[in-house]
């Protein structure tokens, strides 16, 4: 495995799973937009660890499913940053992948890149990095060097690194990951789950999330400092 042939591979997209996305969001969308009781999601749902930020005993957890390449997900970054600052001491952020391969030719390599970074903890350095010069990169013929260049910015040992981007199993975790948000009825980038409560894209989550917030922590009998 080395960092030239990733630009072959990060673009196979295998129809099956598309299929498989397709089908659980049309069976499941109904029951996730129903019940309005808060439910700790971190419970039922994998956290990848050095994709969160936050207390850990945080009361309110919210998901982000996002996409690397997606212009709506870069600029929802100060909305959701908003909230981070607003309830810090109450809020966990989750980074959760949704990579839209068949309309972003880069999105998967970026959650490649993303997933490697965090296991070496600079998760949130490279994803500060990469949403930072979106427009720059989504336009070049070959980004792999753009993202190595990314990682020796952030401190990552490419040897690690390089190892990481050759395993199957990364990809394997970010499909996976992508198809869970589709079952919670993911279909399209930003979506934002805090609770039960979804909001897609930065201006729901703006007009809405404060008051389920602050709901939420009156019902736990939290007052905010």
């Amino acid at each position: 495995m080395n960092f030239k042939s990733l630009k072959l591979r990060s673009m196979r997209i295998p129809i099956k799973y598309l299929l498989v996305a397709v089908t659980l969001c049309a069976l499941i969308v109904g029951a996730v937009f129903t019940g309005r009781r808060f439910l700790h999601l971190g419970k039922s749902v994998e956290i990848v660890s050095g994709k969160e930020k936050g207390p850990k005993d945080a009361p309110i957890q919210m998901d982000v499913y996002s996409d690397f390449q997606c212009p709506a997900c870069r600029n929802a970054l100060p909305m959701i940053e908003e909230i981070e600052q607003k309830y810090s001491p109450y809020v966990k952020v989750i980074f959760r992948q949704f990579p839209l391969e068949h309309n972003h030719a880069w999105s998967l390599l970026a959650a490649q890149f993303s997933e490697c970074a965090a296991q070496q903890r600079k998760f949130w350095e490279f994803h500060g990095r990469i949403y930072a010069t979106q427009e720059e990169w989504s336009k070049l013929t070959d980004v792999t060097p753009r993202f190595i260049g990314f990682a020796q910015e952030i401190g990552l040992d490419l040897k690690v690194l390089e190892v990481c981007l050759g395993k199957e199993e990364i990809i394997s975790q970010i499909r996976k990951e992508r198809e869970t948000g589709a079952a919670r009825g993911v279909q399209s980038t930003p979506t934002i789950f805090i609770g039960t409560e979804v909001f897609v894209g930065g201006p729901q989550l703006k007009e809405r999330a404060p008051q389920v917030i602050e709901k939420e922590l009156e019902r736990l009998g939290i007052k905010i400092k």
